[in-house]
């Protein structure tokens, strides 16, 4: 946007600390509600899939 010179704002100039919790609360309730709805599409071998990479985001990421 910038290079084409179209104002605008990024969302931590507009966003409040509160908007960004509301985000995560949301994000969080839907990931868990699509993953219970396919749980037993998402488990191999009794290994619940996105669990798994969830741990290995957790150790990659820190």
């Amino acid at each position: 946007m910038e290079k084409k010179k179209i104002a605008h704002k990024i969302g931590e100039d507009v966003l409040t600390v509160t908007d960004f919790d509301k985000i995560d609360s949301h994000s969080i309730n839907c990931i868990k509600n699509c993953f219970d709805s396919y749980k037993e599409i998402l488990t191999f071998q009794d290994i619940f899939l996105p669990e798994l990479l969830e741990h290995e985001l957790f150790h990659y990421l820190n």
